[in-house]
């Protein structure tokens, strides 16, 4: 049984110790596109709010036009039944 040291026991460099398999790089993640907000304006959650949406992202990604009343009150009441 070999003791494993932080030296190394031959003349090779320690970066040797670093993998030399043929490595494919890393695929950079491409950043996310900037928001673009579309001229509609739609109706959502039966029509309590209006929304404006995100032209490539709808329904996931829109502004609130009006209705964040509707929003608040509803958020209250989930998190005040629970």
């Amino acid at each position: 049984m070999t003791e494993h040291t932080s030296e190394t026991s031959d003349a090779s460099p320690a970066s040797s110790a670093v993998s030399t398999v043929d490595e494919q790089p890393i695929p950079v993640v491409k950043p996310p596109s900037p928001f673009v907000w579309t001229d509609d304006v739609v109706p959502a959650f039966d029509g309590a709010v209006t929304v404006r949406p995100e032209d490539a992202r709808y329904p996931i990604a829109a502004t609130v036009v009006d209705g964040t009343e509707y929003l608040v009150a509803t958020a209250r009441d989930v998190y005040s039944a629970s």
